[in-house]
């Protein structure tokens, strides 16, 4: 995240190209020379990391789906808590009527 931050901002002239800059974003900090995207790649003017200062334990490029939880319900809502709320009046088993 932190190269397309200092990719962005050099392609909209926020910094210049060859500029030294700290990019932090949400998952990385880093001291780069920044580059516009049509040259990140060359040799010669393209992007550089010079020092990682902080990163994720596990950094990868793409992050697989957490796996779900399993919740242990007690009950469930049709046997036990929509019972006490049609008996205390909050939900009716019949539709609203409409006024005409």
């Amino acid at each position: 995240m932190s190269v397309q931050a200092v990719l962005a901002a050099c392609d909209a002239n926020v910094v210049k190209m060859g500029q030294k800059v700290i990019a932090i974003t949400g998952d990385t900090a880093a001291i780069m020379i920044a580059s516009t995207t049509s040259r990140f790649l060359a040799k010669s003017g393209g992007l550089a990391v010079n020092e990682i200062l902080c990163k994720p334990r596990n950094l990868t490029i793409s992050r697989s789906a957490a796996p779900a939880k399993v919740i242990d319900m007690p009950a469930k809502f049709e046997d036990k808590v929509l019972p006490k709320l049609l008996n205390a009046g909050a939900l009716t088993k019949e539709p609203p009527k409409q006024n005409e």
